[in-house]
């Protein structure tokens, strides 16, 4: 469990990644529509990055540092702080 917590900065920002682009795809084409999409995109982009910092300040906290998924992931300050 420990492994897909370290994970979860990167999980946030990949979401709303995926989102954003789904957001972009499904709403309707056209000038009267294009607000709406940059709004949609600028709010989920706000709301993953703050997910993200969320994770990543409960990591912080918890001191959760070390290596996951055996190795593929490292989880210090440095990767913290960025």
């Amino acid at each position: 469990m420990a492994d897909a917590l370290r994970f979860g900065p990167q999980l946030a920002l990949l979401i709303a990644a995926g989102l954003i682009i789904i957001v972009d795809v499904c709403l309707r084409p056209g000038a009267e529509f294009a607000a709406r999409r940059r709004a949609a995109a600028v709010v989920l982009a706000l709301v993953g990055a703050a997910a993200s910092l969320i994770c990543s300040l409960a990591l912080i906290l918890a001191d959760e540092k070390g290596s996951s998924f055996h190795g593929l992931l490292l989880v210090d300050d440095y990767s913290l702080f960025f």
